[in-house]
């Protein structure tokens, strides 16, 4: 489990494992929302190191991100998942690759990943892999943590309190 010890340092690592240097997918919104929620235990990361002999190859592997799926491929395989599919649908987005273990929904983006994904995939009680490839490849296992209900129910109530300001209205 990573567990940072600062908010500077959950920044780092929703940067380092969410944005991964690609910034197209940052919402300030959601950083900090994520960050926060590390911090304050509400979200889980491990992290996983695999090093692969020899690159695996799939010419099957459809869109972009042929070597970072085959990874993935090979991490599901090592772990007795079942592969479901690539570019899977799920609450209106797509996921790289969607893989169950038993009633449990897995759902791995390789490389950046947009973050409000974290948060709107835990909600539906599934599990966000990302990973990130190097000379290694990295797996970061994003789950709810002990504070998970606690955050979110802080977070439901400073939203109503924010739209009760904008339309004084029971909501």
């Amino acid at each position: 489990m990573i567990i940072p010890k600062t908010k500077k340092e959950a920044e780092e690592l929703v940067f380092y494992v969410f944005l991964q240097g690609d910034t197209r997918n940052f919402d300030g919104y959601y950083f900090n929302l994520i960050a926060d929620c590390i911090i304050n235990k509400a979200i889980a990361i491990e992290k996983e190191v695999f090093s692969f002999k020899s690159k695996p190859k799939n010419p099957d592997i459809p869109g972009p991100q042929k070597n970072e799926k085959a990874n993935a491929l090979e991490i599901l395989k090592l772990k007795n998942l079942e592969f479901k599919g690539f570019e899977m649908p799920f609450l209106d987005y797509k996921a790289d690759i969607l893989a169950k273990k038993e009633n449990k929904t897995i759902l791995i983006e390789c490389g950046p990943c947009r973050l409000w994904k974290a948060i709107n995939y835990l909600e539906e009680n599934a599990e966000l892999w990302i990973t990130r490839d190097g000379k290694e490849t990295e797996l970061f296992i994003v789950s709810k943590g002990d504070n998970w209900d606690k955050k979110m129910n802080e977070l439901r109530s400073n939203q109503k309190e924010a739209l009760r300001k904008v339309h004084p209205v029971d909501i």
